[in-house]
């Protein structure tokens, strides 16, 4: 915390003007003799004299004129108070987010209790606490946007074609309330990777982000005929200087739900991704690839990918300054007020 002056040219007047004070009051010379006390008859030294001469009652009027100028002088100077505090700032990552909303993503179940494979559900899977890969990677997705401090997300859905749920925002709730309606979204069935690559492209090359990155959701294999492949879409991506770090869902014991004359069953299934794809897109973009065979390995992918795209946080002074020159100036009229009242009534000297 300090102090500065706006007008510091004024402070300059401060010594001249107390040195003709003094000036003026060296050449005034102190009575010879008083006669309203006997105490001047007393033998006192000639600077005692000067001394009493200087502090008694009839200089206060000079002494607060000059105290008052002085702060009338530090107002004009315009004082200011100046503060810094310490700021950590949040340096944010721009990140899409390309989740796989195939058919597949909705009727597949990966390590399920075996008690509910083969025979009928009594209830509905939801009810039975079983959940769909898509209602796993949209709780997984929700507690990620949750758990950024800063940066801009945006949100790409795709089966046979992309769909813009959200562009780059930093309005987190934005996105928040575009997942819980993912389930609501219906796009042609299909499994197209290139062509969700290339429109997260082109949103995030328009970012002046220091570090763009793309997260790819998908349980398929790309099916999709597209004027580019995968391969040549993170290529594309890559000559961007744009990450993606791509997921892989399911692999392990998975069961498609199917429904039948007797009510819906949960049968064995051998639909994966592919991995060699997923792993070549991170590769050539300098992501990484990850499996998630079950919600727990989605959870600990989410929090891994969380600290692969964290946040800089960088540590900032900013100062903060106001003006005090106002008590500097209502003293220093007060100062000269209280002078010219004493040197008329207490202080005021008979002829």
């Amino acid at each position: 915390m300090t102090v500065i002056f706006h007008n510091p040219l004024w402070l300059w007047l401060a010594p001249m003007l107390a040195a003709a004070f003094l000036w003026a009051i060296i050449r005034t010379s102190p009575p010879n003799l008083t006669v309203s006390t006997a105490d001047n008859f007393k033998t006192t030294s000639s600077s005692r004299k000067i001394i009493k001469f200087y502090l008694h009652p009839v200089q206060w009027p000079k002494h607060l004129l000059l105290l008052g100028t002085l702060a009338l002088l530090v107002a004009l100077a315009r004082p200011r108070l100046q503060i810094e505090h310490e700021m950590e700032e949040v340096k944010g990552v721009d990140i899409m987010l390309l989740l796989d909303l195939s058919g597949s993503m909705r009727y597949l179940y990966d390590n399920v209790d075996e008690d509910f494979v083969g025979p009928p559900l009594p209830d509905r899977a939801s009810e039975l606490g079983l959940e769909s890969r898509l209602e796993i990677a949209e709780r997984e997705l929700t507690r990620f946007v949750e758990m950024r401090p800063g940066g801009r997300l945006g949100l790409i859905g795709f089966a046979r074609y992309p769909h813009l749920v959200s562009p780059l925002t930093f309005d987190h709730q934005f996105i928040l309330n575009n997942l819980e309606q993912l389930k609501e979204v219906r796009l042609p069935d299909g499994t197209g990777i290139a062509a969700p690559i290339l429109a997260g492209v082109s949103r995030l090359k328009q970012s002046d982000s220091p570090e763009r990155v793309m997260i790819l959701f998908s349980d398929g294999e790309d099916n999709v005929p597209f004027e580019a492949t995968p391969r040549q879409a993170a290529q594309i991506a890559a000559q961007h200087d744009i990450i993606i770090h791509t997921v892989g869902i399911g692999g392990g014991d998975t069961y498609s739900l199917r429904n039948t004359l007797t009510g819906q069953k949960l049968q064995p299934s051998d639909e994966t991704f592919d991995q060699p794809l997923l792993e070549y897109i991170a590769e050539k973009t300098g992501g990484r690839f990850f499996k998630a065979e079950d919600s727990e390995q989605m959870r600990r992918v989410i929090d891994e990918i969380d600290q692969l795209t964290a946040a800089e946080l960088e540590r900032a002074v900013r100062a903060e300054s106001r003006d005090i020159f106002f008590p500097w100036l209502i003293t220093g009229l007060l100062l000269l007020l209280a002078g010219a009242v004493l040197e008329h009534t207490y202080c005021a000297s008979v002829p």
